[in-house]
């Protein structure tokens, strides 16, 4: 962090923080991380997307519309998740 002193000669620091990081929960299914993640104010600029694009998914499944599942998951691998356990069948 660096500290500067502004221009007009105030007397007060200002301290340059990093760019903020959101914080999540490690590990979890789909529909638990995206929902988390979506709902981050925010979050488009760190996955470099549009803001009306994510306000659209946001609203999308607030609303209890259903969003594909590869959509999900291409939101999740852009916020640097990766699959840790392929999907389980049986019967």
């Amino acid at each position: 962090m660096e500290k500067t002193q502004d221009s007009i000669g105030s007397g007060f620091l200002y301290i340059k923080l990093p760019k903020p990081q959101f914080y999540m929960r490690e590990e979890g299914n789909v529909d638990q991380l995206f929902g988390e993640l979506i709902n981050i104010r925010g979050i488009h600029a760190q996955l470099g997307m549009n803001e009306s694009t994510v306000r659209a998914l946001r609203k999308k499944f607030n609303d209890g519309t259903p969003i594909s599942v590869e959509k999900k998951r291409e939101i999740l691998e852009a916020a640097g998740y990766k699959m840790k356990q392929e999907e389980r069948w049986g019967k």
